[in-house]
């Protein structure tokens, strides 16, 4: 086997690390910076609010071994473009959000594109 494409492999695999390690710390350090925010804003209970991150959290928890499993079937730059729209257009949505169960609602639908 060629060395250049041994090396390449983990060039790939460091990048990708790095790449995942960027996205996943900038989405979830965004809730925690408005939190104080929004329950000020919006009349919430501390706990009403923290309850949109367990279930969040439940949500990747599911839906992520469904999306790696769609990996082997549907095409990956589909999947992310997919994802990106939930994720951005779910934050974009929490700016509309009034009440509570819509901003878990709209929790749900930012977990399945994270």
């Amino acid at each position: 086997m060629d060395k250049s494409k041994n090396n390449y492999k983990y060039i790939i695999a460091v990048s990708s690390f790095i790449l995942m390690a960027v996205a996943f710390s900038i989405v979830n350090s965004v809730n925690t910076i408005l939190t104080a925010p929004v329950i000020n804003a919006r009349n919430f209970s501390i706990g009403e609010f923290s309850l949109l991150f367990t279930i969040t959290a439940i949500t990747v928890a599911i839906c992520s071994p469904l999306v790696g499993s769609l990996l082997n079937k549907v095409n990956i730059k589909i999947i992310m473009s997919l994802s990106s729209i939930l994720a951005g257009g779910g934050y974009m949505l929490y700016g509309l959000a009034n009440n509570i169960l819509s901003f878990y609602l709209i929790g749900v639908i930012v977990a399945i594109g994270m």
